[in-house]
């Protein structure tokens, strides 16, 4: 029987990771086609299912001559009654997939070893059946077929798969496997294949398009800049002609950019690079934008502003300044934006906690004054002053202004 499981540790102790294709060789030459694990790993790299949709799996989901395989429910264990029962698939996430040649011939060797074991054992093969409450029994109930089972008739249990990971982490050296990076990796091939995202939602059974979505951003990683401007420029198309078939919208002129996110580890946003104003049906032209983010303080500087000093240096004397009146300061950074090489707005935040209104208000002037002083002439800046658990106080200029204005929260 399954070992009692500790309540006090959790199902997801490790991140899901993408699994290069040598660690998959490395995997599969360890556990071939015949032993207990090959399907279940099988399952999950080459069909993305959860542990408990592969360990659920039963001959009737196979369509041998459609080529299709059926996820239709999961199997969970019930701690009171020590046994596995079936429920449905997590997010009720019914789906019926595709599946290649090599999986159906892989299918039916299995299928074909499992019904002449059957004969072989004869009255000494265990027939299992979906009793009371749908558990997972060898006494009563309706008779069922599972795919993972061993050659008696008995039931592989998703358990099994905690030896066969401890196998891959010890002695395969390689620590970072989980079942669920296998449904995770074959995700992310589908991605990089482009494959559309809502086939691969509607392949992995995910919960709603925005967890797909997360397997194609860290993408942008490995997309040229022509690349992503290419794939932009055509769904900008279908989204010009999308709207010039709304009622109303005529010959009104229409602007769409195009926009490039930021990589996961970044701390600045992505920028626009390109826009099209268009007044027909079709995009005839794009016009560069030439944007950049930038955080501040950096290691180094070479953009310099028109005082002939850098902008980086400009905001350390700020924030110097800033720090000496106020040593008790968490945090000052900014964001700044370039346009054409040239600074063009800025975004400033300052952490520190405050214990009264009269520190605000005192803070906050003293801020003002010494924005005005150090920081570069000409553009937007705005300033939010916050404690960890709310803004206390803003301090902004416009563009052309040379003057900053303040305004104090009242939050005392």
């Amino acid at each position: 029987l399954p070992m009692k499981r500790n309540e006090k540790i959790k199902s997801r102790s490790k991140p899901h990771v993408y699994i290069p294709p040598e660690k998959i060789d490395m995997i599969f030459a360890r556990f071939t086609e015949g032993s207990s694990d090959y399907i279940p790993l099988l399952l999950g790299y080459r069909c993305g299912l959860r542990l408990g949709e592969a360990f659920g799996l039963t001959w009737n989901c196979i369509d041998f001559k459609k080529k299709t395989l059926t996820v239709n429910k999961q199997v969970q264990w019930d701690e009171k009654t020590q046994s596995w029962y079936f429920t449905a698939p997590k997010y009720d996430s019914f789906r019926t997939i595709e599946i290649d040649d090599e999986l159906v011939a892989i299918f039916a060797r299995l299928r074909d070893k499992q019904l002449k074991a059957k004969t072989y054992y004869a009255e000494l093969y265990t027939e299992l059946c979906e009793g009371d409450k749908r558990a997972i029994n060898a006494k009563e109930g309706t008779p069922i077929e599972l795919v993972c089972i061993r050659e008696n008739g008995t039931y592989i249990q998703p358990r099994t798969m905690q030896h066969t990971a401890s196998i891959i982490h010890h002695k395969m050296n390689y620590p970072e496997f989980t079942f669920h990076s296998l449904r995770h990796t074959h995700a992310t091939i589908l991605a990089e294949n482009d494959v559309p995202p809502k086939y691969v939602q509607e392949r992995l059974g995910h919960k709603d398009i925005y967890t797909t979505l997360k397997f194609y951003q860290h993408l942008t990683k490995k997309i040229s800049d022509s690349e992503i401007r290419r794939q932009g420029e055509i769904a900008a198309q279908k989204v010009l002609q999308r709207v010039r078939k709304k009622s109303g919208v005529g010959n009104v002129p229409i602007v769409i950019a195009l926009y490039k996110q930021a990589p996961d580890d970044s701390l600045v946003g992505g920028t626009f690079f390109a826009y099209s104003k268009n007044n027909g049906n079709t995009i005839s032209s794009w016009r560069k934008l030439n944007y950049k983010n930038v955080v501040l303080p950096k290691a180094s500087a070479a953009t310099t502003n028109s005082s002939d000093q850098t902008d980086d240096d400009s905001f350390s004397n700020f924030k110097s300044q800033i720090q000496s009146f106020f040593p008790n300061l968490s945090g000052v950074t900014a964001q700044a934006q370039y346009e054409n090489g040239t600074l063009s707005g800025m975004h400033i935040t300052v952490t520190t906690q405050f214990y009264s209104q009269s520190e605000i208000t005192s803070f906050t002037q003293y801020i003002t004054r010494a924005a005005k002083k150090y920081l570069p002439n000409g553009i937007p800046i705005d300033i939010k002053i916050q404690s960890d658990s709310e803004i206390q106080a803003v301090v902004y200029r416009n563009a052309g202004s040379d003057n900053f204005q303040s305004h104090i929260f009242d939050s005392y």
